[in-house]
C-alpha cells in the first residue's frame, strides 16, 4: 500500500508582499526629497533587507528621482543621506532611528504581511 504524499502549499509570501508593496504607490509624494526633481521612487531609508519590519512604516518611505535613488543605493553618497535628513529634520532622524533600534523578535509571516496590507488599504 502507497502512501499519498502530502500536498505541498505553496509559500503565500511572496504573492502577499507584492500586494503590499503595490499598495506603497499612495507614499509617493511629487517631488524628490532630495534635488526637487519628479520622485519616480520610494527609497527605505533604513534598508528594507536589514529592516524589513520597516518595510511599509510610512516615515521610512522616502520619495525620489531615479537619479538620487541610484546614487544613494548604488554609489552610498552620504550627501544625499543629508540632504534628506536636513530636509525631514533631525527629529525625524532620531525618531526613525529609535524605532530601527527596537527590531522584533518575531519572525515575519504570512500573518503579519496580511496585517500590512489591511493597514496599507485603509
Amino acid at each position: 500500500m502507497r502512501i499519498p504524499k502530502p500536498k505541498r502549499t505553496k509559500n503565500p509570501i511572496p504573492r502577499l508582499r507584492r500586494q503590499a508593496d503595490s499598495l506603497l504607490v499612495r507614499y509617493l509624494k511629487p517631488k524628490c526629497e532630495c534635488c526637487g526633481a519628479k520622485a519616480l521612487q520610494l527609497h527605505h531609508f533604513f534598508p528594507k533587507g536589514s529592516y524589513l519590519f520597516l518595510r511599509y512604516y510610512e516615515p521610512n518611505l522616502v520619495s525620489l528621482c531615479m537619479k538620487c535613488h541610484f546614487i544613494l543605493t548604488h554609489r552610498g553618497d552620504p550627501i544625499i543621506e543629508q540632504a534628506i535628513i536636513k530636509n525631514r529634520g533631525q527629529k525625524w532622524y532620531d525618531l526613525l532611528e529609535e524605532k530601527a533600534k527596537q527590531r522584533p523578535n518575531k519572525t515575519i509571516t504570512s500573518k503579519w504581511y496580511r496585517e500590512r496590507i489591511n493597514e496599507l488599504s485603509i
